[in-house]
């Protein structure tokens, strides 16, 4: 393909053209060129042909005619032509536009999907979330409730606390009124045993002396001396007396009662006659 077409070459063509006795075309010329703007061959033939009228001008006047209509279809042959690459340039070019289009819609649907399908992965999360953040304000609503329970169990378990407290204070300061108040019952228990021995004495030996009494004329009746009381230890509660402990233990004891002691046989009455020592006959 030429790199231009040049006035001068659409002229050598079109001259020799004629020699051959053929008519100068925009396709016969652009044939022998090989190939070319068809507008431009066109301009540069009619310019051809212009300097040429003249000289032809008396001798081919039908062929004139004919030639200047050849040339106006020539010249309407050249701009259909030129339209059409034309066109044919504009459709190449919108087949590539729309094969980049059509690249880019694939590439904007493939993101749209792309865009979509995140989407509802996100919803999707979303939802999630807010299920999870509507279970925790359940729960912290439970948890308050709770909270507020064990802080009013915490306030009871305090009162009780403080009343086994006080209750246990109160319990010691009684045991202590107590120990108190029995150590002066004990020194007048051992006081009233002591008290009450020499008595016991007295009636244990009553009936003897009554005896002795009898038989005063017989003779002397010798006493059975007792024993010297023995000294108690420290703590160590006298006979005769009890301590309040073994009151209570001897009322839950049942009583054991002490089979009755076989009388003595009454001493032999001397007569009034008889001395001590006589033997009777």
């Amino acid at each position: 393909m030429p790199s231009g077409v040049t006035k001068q070459g659409v002229w050598k063509i079109a001259e020799a053209l004629t020699r051959e006795e053929q008519i100068p075309s925009v396709i016969s010329v652009r044939s022998q060129l090989g190939g070319g703007n068809p507008h431009t061959i066109a301009t540069h033939l009619a310019s051809w042909r212009a300097a040429h009228i003249e000289e032809q001008s008396l001798f081919h006047t039908e062929k004139e005619v004919l030639m200047a209509a050849q040339e106006e279809m020539e010249q309407e042959r050249a701009e259909l032509m030129e339209e059409i690459e034309r066109l044919d340039g504009d459709l190449e070019k919108a087949r590539k536009e729309l094969s980049t289009s059509t690249h880019a819609l694939d590439v904007a649907r493939k993101g749209a999907e792309r865009v979509e399908t995140q989407s509802k992965i996100q919803e999707q999360q979303l939802k999630e979330v807010r299920e999870k953040a509507e279970k925790l304000v359940e729960r912290n609503q439970a948890l308050q409730i709770e909270i507020a329970a064990l802080k009013e169990r915490t306030v009871h378990i305090d009162a009780l606390r403080a009343l086994i407290e006080k209750l246990q204070g109160e319990l010691a300061s009684l045991a202590r009124s107590k120990e108190t108040a029995k150590e002066p019952t004990k020194e007048s228990d051992a006081k009233d045993g002591m008290a009450q021995r020499p008595m016991a004495e007295q009636k244990a030996t009553a009936p003897e002396n009554a005896t002795g009494a009898g038989s005063s004329s017989a003779g002397p009746v010798t006493t059975p001396s007792r024993p010297p009381a023995t000294p108690m230890a420290s703590g160590q509660t006298p006979k005769g007396t009890q301590t309040k402990e073994g009151e209570e233990a001897q009322k839950k004891t049942p009583a054991i009662t002490a089979p009755p002691k076989p009388s003595s046989p009454p001493s032999p009455a001397f007569g009034k006659s008889e001395r001590p020592g006589t033997i009777r006959k």
